[in-house]
């Protein structure tokens, strides 16, 4: 990419995840380490190795000082079942099946809009974790 100006001697570079296919500079293992590493440093989960494109900012030295993520993590929903069919366990097939699905597919995590008491119910007794943060969507 061109230079971007800024007030430090920083060198920015696109990276993607060591794993994706046809990537325009897959990470190395050792640079995806130093990624994993800083990411761990802040409490934060591990990025995906092949859905997953990273804005490095590197120092002179090769240690990361800035960087920015673009990742793919799943939003699971909606989920819908017909009135008649409430309370009979079809729901709980849906989400057992869709997790299934998840974790077959080595989905590193995933997001669930909890925009009615029985799916924040329903993600609580899956182990999801509430986000104290406030998030955004761009349309």
């Amino acid at each position: 990419m061109d230079s971007i100006a800024t007030k430090a001697d920083v060198r920015f570079e696109w990276v993607d995840g060591p794993d994706m296919p046809n990537a325009h500079r897959p990470a190395t293992d050792a640079e995806w380490n130093k990624i994993d590493d800083l990411l761990a440093a802040q409490g934060w989960m591990a990025l995906n190795r092949v859905l997953t494109r990273v804005l490095v900012g590197w120092d002179a030295d090769g240690n990361i000082v800035a960087l920015s993520t673009v990742q793919m993590l799943p939003n699971v929903g909606p989920i819908w079942v017909d009135k008649s069919l409430r309370g009979a366990g079809v729901a709980d097939v849906i989400v057992d099946e869709t997790l299934k699905f998840l974790l077959e597919a080595k989905a590193r995590g995933w997001i669930v809009i909890a925009d009615s008491p029985h799916t924040a119910k329903v993600a609580k007794a899956k182990g999801m974790t509430k986000l104290e943060s406030p998030v955004y969507v761009a349309k």
